[in-house]
C-alpha cells in the first residue's frame, strides 16, 4: 500500500479501538519526552478520539 492509498477515511474505518489507544501511548510518551528535552514547552491537551465518542 502507497502512502497517497492511506487516507484519513481508511484510517478511521479499519483502525480498532486498541490501535487509537496504541497511538495515544504513543503520542503521550513523545509529549513526555519532548517535556523532559524542554520543560518551557506549552502543555496542550490530548485530542479526542473518535473511539471515545463512538462508546
Amino acid at each position: 500500500m502507497s502512502k497517497s492509498e492511506i487516507t484519513t477515511d481508511l484510517l478511521l474505518d479499519t483502525l480498532t479501538d486498541d490501535d487509537f489507544d496504541l497511538i495515544d501511548t504513543q503520542i503521550s510518551a513523545i509529549k513526555k519526552k519532548r517535556m523532559a528535552l524542554n520543560p518551557n514547552l506549552p502543555v496542550t491537551g490530548s485530542p479526542s478520539l473518535p473511539s471515545e465518542s463512538m462508546e
